[in-house]
């Protein structure tokens, strides 16, 4: 019922993946960065309110609209409460993945390392492969076409 969430989150994973190619063939565009940062939070956000929302409605309760972009909130709040297995490195770096869905796009400063933004994107990747495997080769003709 909530497979539009995974829908967008790979479609924010193909932009984010897009964006680290522009970066790495011009790096005097380093907002391309930032960009990619902000588009594989939303994807975070977008597979772990896939989850919550179908794990409330498998098990009957009331869906419960969720207005947030706090990874770490969303983690500890809904998916542990509801038995919702999270990537190890997503939650452990949950609060840091959550400041790229504003400081990335409003602070003229903030930068993130290219090497962290990548290890968030394979990892997001495999997360929703895992969830529907039918985007397997979705995912894998974004990885071959856009090689970062």
């Amino acid at each position: 019922m909530y497979d539009e969430y995974l829908s967008k989150a790979l479609s924010d994973l193909i932009v984010a993946r897009q964006a680290i190619d522009t970066y790495k063939t011009n790096t005097k565009l380093k907002d391309m960065k930032n960009m990619a940062s902000y588009h594989i939070q939303q994807a975070i956000e977008k597979v772990l309110k896939y989850s919550i929302y179908n794990s409330q409605s498998q098990n009957g309760n009331k869906i419960q609209e969720l207005y947030t972009h706090n990874l770490d909130l969303l983690i500890k709040n809904y998916c542990v409460k509801y038995g919702i297995t999270v990537p190890k490195k997503i939650v452990k770096n949950a609060k840091e993945y959550t400041r790229w869905e504003a400081e990335s796009r409003y602070s003229l400063n903030y930068s993130i390392r290219i090497d962290s933004i990548v290890s968030a994107m394979i990892e997001t990747e495999d997360w929703l492969v895992s969830l529907k495997p039918s985007y397997k080769s979705n995912v894998a003709h974004f990885r071959s076409k856009y090689k970062v």
